[in-house]
């Protein structure tokens, strides 16, 4: 529903296929910015978006606003 309406609101049809984009790349940044001070140094390439996905993306560390809208 939120695709439809912000499609509603621009107007082009390219803007709502880009939401889905827009809302993983706010999660990996909330997630890895939360991670990045207590994961091990050795391991830090899997901060990077590819291997983050593989082995965070199921469950991706939430900012306490995430928890405050729900």
């Amino acid at each position: 529903m939120a695709v439809t309406r912000m499609y509603a609101f621009r107007g082009c049809p390219r803007s709502a296929e880009s939401l889905p984009t827009i809302a993983g790349m706010r999660n990996y940044l909330v997630d890895v910015l939360q991670r990045v001070g207590q994961h091990p140094s050795a391991r830090v390439a899997e901060l990077t978006p590819r291997l983050w996905k593989q082995h965070f993306a199921a469950n991706p560390l939430r900012s306490d606003l995430y928890n405050i809208s729900r």
